[in-house]
């Protein structure tokens, strides 16, 4: 079982209404059920975009199936207008992160569910993601516009198109295996950065280290005054064990 860091974005504009909304929930649960859901394997987020953008939860959010699924179900329609490409800049700010669970050297795939409403802006919030070493999976539902759809994707193997809402659940096997196949991909360290405050991501012998600038910590998530610093950088190395990942630090 590759490891894996999943993201899925639903539409919960005021087009889609609640009972599709429902319908995209209900997708999720399902699809979440098929994956190992624990820090070693798959961490799940979701986040909901509509007239505001929602972090429903994030990917160290739940480390149990039971939770997953209690939460989506809490999920709230959100109604209002939304954008899909702000939704994604937000999954790579805000969700996609270290601080918010990411775990470097893990692959990373967002799964966009939309029916192209308010998708004009995406092309390149998309294009940062897959830039980064984050995988894009859309799945467009209903009468939405293919070519649109298509240049969000990138390319005919990370697009799905779904008749109907209601069909959602008859796709579900194809998203998975097709989600599975890229979990298993080989993993860039250093995309996306892991490194906070612009601290720079260095590979070596296959781990890497954060070399800091005006901050410190693993990951250079402590910053710290001009006074202090010229203390020594933290470097970070990664080495994987039978149980899982550890961390340590090695001085620069």
């Amino acid at each position: 079982h590759a490891s894996l860091d999943l993201v899925f974005t639903l539409d919960g504009s005021a087009g889609v209404g609640l009972e599709n909304f429902r319908l995209l929930k209900s997708f999720v649960k399902s699809i979440s059920l098929q994956f190992i859901i624990n820090r070693d394997v798959t961490q799940i987020g979701l986040v909901v975009s509509g007239g505001r953008l929602h972090t429903v939860f994030s990917l160290d959010t739940h480390s149990t199936h039971s939770g997953i699924l209690e939460a989506v179900n809490r999920a709230s329609f959100v109604g209002g207008q939304g954008s899909v490409g702000s939704a994604l800049l937000h999954v790579y700010d805000d969700v996609m992160t270290v601080q918010k669970g990411a775990r470097p050297g893990v692959n990373k795939v967002v799964v966009l569910l939309t029916d192209g409403t308010g998708a004009e802006d995406t092309v390149v919030p998309a294009q940062k993601l897959r830039s980064n070493g984050i995988l894009l999976f859309v799945v467009g539902i209903g009468e939405a516009n293919k070519n649109l759809l298509l240049r969000i994707a990138g390319s005919e193997s990370y697009l799905m198109k779904v008749p109907s809402y209601k069909d959602l659940k008859y796709f579900e096997d194809s998203i998975i295996q097709r989600v599975c196949e890229e979990a298993k991909r080989p993993v860039v360290l250093c995309r996306p950065n892991p490194c906070m405050n612009n601290g720079e991501c260095v590979l070596k012998e296959g781990s890497y280290h954060c070399q800091c600038k005006n901050s410190e910590g693993l990951h250079c998530e402590t910053k710290i005054s001009r006074a202090v610093s010229s203390s020594l950088p933290l470097k970070l190395s990664r080495q994987r064990n039978p149980t899982g990942y550890h961390w340590h630090h090695k001085e620069a």
